[in-house]
């Protein structure tokens, strides 16, 4: 058991660092891509409270201040994208170029790794039944401001249905001088309330 586990370690490791077998391609401009036939998706956050199987356990083990999971069913889509966006002067603007990772297979699921700060970058896996498929890590030169102090995370608590090549918010971070809970994933299209805030950050999910 212990060589199993030490051998989904290994291979979590590799994927994390962007090594693993599949080729991450680059995808195009989001302004560029419109959905001609959508397929239905659906994303159902993990509960890491709760009994999950080895490899889930595994995945998430790794040292991160936030781990997010996520199953998915995407009959028919190919590829996803794990997109981090930082609200910045009335828009949501990309932290880096969004990467295009094919599906391991219609069912599966994916774990998000954050540190301290959404801003300096995400680490992202894959998998599903077959075992582990593509992923990558991504740094950025953000950092949470000084003041203020306050940091709070609003994660996807329930099932969502959207389709294919539309953004699927599934985590955001909010830092302001007082700590809310007004601010929901809502607000990544309702943006107004987001305004005052002295750092917004959103990761969503694309699918194709």
């Amino acid at each position: 058991m212990k060589k199993v586990l030490a051998l989904i370690l290994a291979c979590a490791l590799t994927a994390l660092t962007g090594c693993g077998s599949d080729v991450a391609t680059a995808s195009v401009p989001l302004d560029g891509y419109v959905e001609t036939e959508p397929l239905p998706v659906k994303v159902t956050p993990i509960d890491f409270e709760h009994d999950v199987d080895p490899l889930t356990k595994a995945l998430a083990g790794m040292i991160h201040v936030y781990v997010f999971g996520y199953n998915y069913s995407a009959p028919g889509a190919e590829t996803v994208e794990a997109r981090l966006y930082e609200f910045d002067d009335g828009t949501w603007k990309e932290i880096f170029t969004p990467v295009q990772y094919p599906l391991p297979a219609e069912d599966g699921g994916i774990i998000l790794q954050f540190d301290e700060c959404f801003g300096s970058g995400l680490s992202c896996t894959l998998y599903s039944d077959a075992g582990i498929g593509s992923g990558g890590s991504w740094f950025g030169n953000e950092s949470a401001p000084q003041h203020p102090d306050q940091s709070y995370v609003i994660p996807l608590n329930e099932d969502l249905e959207a389709v294919t090549g539309e953004d699927i918010p599934v985590a955001m971070q909010v830092l302001d001088s007082v700590s809310g809970t007004s601010i929901g994933l809502d607000n990544f299209f309702d943006t107004e309330p987001l305004i005052d805030k002295a750092a917004t950050y959103a990761v969503t999910l694309c699918f194709r």
